[in-house]
């Protein structure tokens, strides 16, 4: 299943790979926008004294879209393409949600906190960005990968012979595989590109993190295209 045009999709990933996979000195002003409160109108958010019922933070690499369903009701967190369901805790200050695994989310003035189990505190900020990961669910992508040196960024469609396209090397290559096929031996796909290149997406789901960002993922990912060999992380958008 061919989800959108070739050309349509190689702009969204090469636009992707602009914005998630450069340098760390080149990521520096990314880092500095994660320090400002951003609206559409450039106003400060003045936040609720509670949780808001939908909202979306900046949590210094990561970007999560917060969701309420109901008052006293869970907190469902969408981020680096996976969902956490979140239980209302007691809190001396702020409102405060977790689970048993040691993932916690807590509103407090005006800024929000991320602990994921494993990981240090992360400092939220209010922002109107979408994750590139719930943007590609929008799509109707399947699963998504991103790896580093070369970066590269690859997606995966639905349906039982999806269409699986990549950026590779820094955006300087683009690739499109039709109705791939599901390997027999676990997750992951293969075919072979229009001019006959052999692909091959193996995915494990174990924990994985992005070296330059840190950034958890639910997969690790090994993909060769011909005789090149690339390694990085993913999720499956929709588990």
């Amino acid at each position: 299943m061919n989800i959108v045009s070739s050309a349509t999709l190689a702009a969204v990933l090469a636009a992707s790979l602009c914005a998630c996979q450069q340098r760390p000195d080149a990521a520096a002003p990314d880092r500095e926008a994660a320090s400002a409160i951003d609206t559409d109108d450039g106003e400060a958010i003045a936040p609720p004294s509670d949780a808001p019922a939908s909202r979306s933070f900046r949590c210094e690499e990561i970007l999560v879209a917060s969701r309420v369903d109901a008052d006293g009701g869970p907190l469902t967190l969408s981020l680096s393409g996976r969902r956490l369901v979140l239980a209302p805790e007691e809190s001396a200050s702020g409102t405060s949600y977790a689970d048993g695994q040691g993932n916690r989310f807590r509103f407090g003035g005006d800024t929000a906190t991320l602990t994921l189990h494993g990981d240090p505190a992360r400092t939220c900020m209010p922002t109107t960005q979408v994750s590139p990961w719930d943007a590609a669910a929008a799509r109707g992508v399947r699963f998504r990968a991103i790896g580093q040196e070369p970066g590269w960024l690859l997606e995966v469609g639905d349906g039982d012979r999806p269409t699986l396209t990549a950026q590779l090397d820094y955006g300087e290559r683009f690739i499109e595989v039709e109705n791939a096929r599901r390997r027999p031996d676990g997750d992951g796909f293969e075919g072979t590109t229009t001019d006959g290149t052999a692909v091959r997406l193996d995915i494990e789901r174990q924990a994985c993190a992005d070296p330059m960002s840190g950034e958890p993922f639910e997969a690790s990912v090994r993909l060769r295209v011909g005789d090149r060999r690339y390694a990085g992380c993913g999720a499956f958008l929709d588990d």
